[in-house]
Parts: structure tokens; sequence; C-alpha cells
């Protein structure tokens, strides 16, 4: 069972690499040809309402599909993620180290998201929902100082409250 679990975890791992390798170069059409998005119907009800919406997601599977393909097909969508180098203070870059991150700020950059800091003011997300765009926030993230444990899937899981105390000062639906 460890041995299936260890190899389950390796071929994610490998999926997950070769998505970041191929998103950046996907127009919309061809990422409608790879990707199925099952109950659509409800962002368009949730942007018709004016308020934006608040997209709530887990790091769970092939998890960057979602936020791309509502970057090249709907409203304009803001990750709040934790894109970017680590602080100096915290973390001094090899040369090796530095070349990584100089590709993952390249794939960032490259994604019809615009990634916004961890530490991104309530205000200027409220601005976005307001405009009636997407706020992307994953609730299993490093945002946040209190966690609400939940069941999910089964298990015990930390998930902050941060999407749905957005949602509820925006006046924003959460999907």
């Amino acid at each position: 069972r460890l041995e299936r679990m260890v190899q389950g975890t390796w071929e994610m791992q490998v999926r997950i690499n070769l998505e970041e390798a191929v998103l950046p170069r996907l127009s919309a059409d061809q990422l409608d040809r790879y990707c199925r998005v099952v109950g659509r119907q409800h962002l368009d009800e949730a942007l018709a309402g004016g308020h934006g919406a608040v997209m709530a997601f887990l790091h769970f599977g092939q998890h960057w599909f979602l936020p791309v393909w509502c970057g090249h097909n709907r409203s304009t969508l803001n990750q709040v993620a934790a894109a970017g180098r680590p602080p100096e203070d915290k973390w001094q870059p090899t040369w090796f180290g530095a070349r990584v991150f100089d590709a993952r700020d390249a794939w960032f950059d490259a994604l019809p998201v615009q990634f916004l800091p961890l530490d991104t003011p309530h205000r200027v997300l409220v601005r976005a929902l307001n405009r009636n765009e997407l706020v992307g926030i994953a609730v299993d993230g490093r945002i946040g100082s209190r966690f609400a444990q939940v069941r999910f899937l089964d298990r015990d899981a930390l998930f902050a409250p941060g999407a749905i105390k957005l949602a509820r000062i925006a006046g924003a639906p959460i999907v």
C-alpha cells in the first residue's frame, strides 16, 4: 500500500510539472479541448449578479487548469498566491535556485491570470469584485492566521475562512 501511495505521489508530481510546461502555451480553444469544466453555469450566474465572484479552491490534483481556464474564458481572474520569490531575509538563493525562480516567474507571467501577493489589502480585492472580476483564493493555502477544522474526504482538514469573509464583505457569491 505504501508503494502505491509513493508511486501515485510521483505520478501526480509529473502531471503537475507537465501542466506547468504546457499551460502557458495553450490558447482558450486548446484548453477547452483538454479540460472539461462541469458547472460553468454556476460561474456565469455568479458573474451575472455584477458583484464578481470569489473562487475558492484547493491545491488538489491538477489545480492550475481551472484558474487558467477562467483567465481565458471569463472575467479577469485575480489570484491571491505565493507567486514570486521568498523574501531575501528568509532565503539566500544559490545560482541554481535563482534560475529555478527565474523560470517560475516567467511561467506565472505567461498565464492569463493576475497574481496578487498574499498580503494584498482587502480593499484591492473588494475593488476587483466591484469591477465584476473573479478573485481566486486557495482555502487550503498559507493565507490567514486562523483555520477551521472541517471533514474533507473522510479526513480532518484545515481551511482558511478568508474567502468566506471576503465574499461577505463584498457581497459577492462564492464559486
